[in-house]
């Protein structure tokens, strides 16, 4: 959150979730993080994915997981600034408007 004249403003988020359903996979978890428009260039990013880093840590997971939509150059940047490593890239999986998209997994061991 953050004040623009009082009023609370939202700026962003930060979630993960489950790689995977099975036991085999409940250590790893994948992430999302979003920050608005309005907000972007200001550091939120990188403090919503140190807490983020920092709460799976004490949850006990091992792996953190970031499936980027390409072409996503600040998401791939951010994550690679943090210890993620691209471990490959899934081609054409996605569609939006239109065109086909391509998916970057990138991985942090926690």
């Amino acid at each position: 959150m953050a004040s623009s004249e009082g009023a609370a403003q939202f700026a962003g988020f930060a979630t993960y979730g489950p790689f995977r359903t099975g036991a085999g996979y409940d250590l790893t978890v994948e992430n999302s993080i979003y920050v608005c428009d309005a907000f972007q260039h200001r550091g939120i990013a990188s403090t919503l994915m140190e807490a983020l880093i920092a709460e799976a840590r004490r949850d006990g997971r091992a792996v953190m997981v970031a499936a980027i939509g390409l072409p996503n150059e600040p998401s791939c940047a951010l994550h690679a600034r943090f210890g993620f490593r691209e471990v490959g890239t899934l081609r054409g999986i996605g569609r939006k408007f239109g065109r086909s998209l391509d998916l970057l997994l990138m991985q942090k061991d926690l």
